[in-house]
């Protein structure tokens, strides 16, 4: 992971820590967030504290990934990530009995049979 660096900016009498984020290709984009202090005489020492601690969020976790990524390519990562185990549990779990028992409906009996054999088998019961 390429730690995360910023700078101190004034603008508008409040000082901001600008952020340099990278894109999937290396692309370096700046994001201002507030550090919700007036520049004024003898406050930088205090927004240098808070700039170090907004860049330390980001290096801690990959949280600057998330930044710049749309909802889509989180999900991706996020189920990328996951033990194929998890998944399946997660993907069965958003199925209700409602969804169950319409798919069912809808197969015949002989179908059922040699299902449940299958899950049977497969789980050794």
């Amino acid at each position: 992971m390429k730690i995360t660096t910023g700078h101190l900016a004034e603008k508008s009498g409040k000082w901001y820590a600008v952020i340099n984020l990278y894109d999937a290709d290396g692309i370096r984009h700046e994001k201002w967030r507030s550090l919700g202090l007036d520049a004024k005489k003898g406050t930088k020492t205090e927004a240098n504290h808070r700039l170090n601690e907004v860049l330390e969020q980001y290096n801690l976790g990959d949280q600057y990934l998330h930044e710049g990524m749309s909802r889509a390519d989180k999900e991706r990562n996020r189920i990328a990530d996951m033990r194929v185990e998890d998944y399946l549990a997660e993907w069965l779990g958003h199925s209700d009995i409602g969804t169950t028992s319409n798919v069912y409906s809808h197969v015949d009996s002989e179908s059922k049979k040699l299902s449940a054999e299958a899950i049977a088998k497969a789980l050794s019961i």
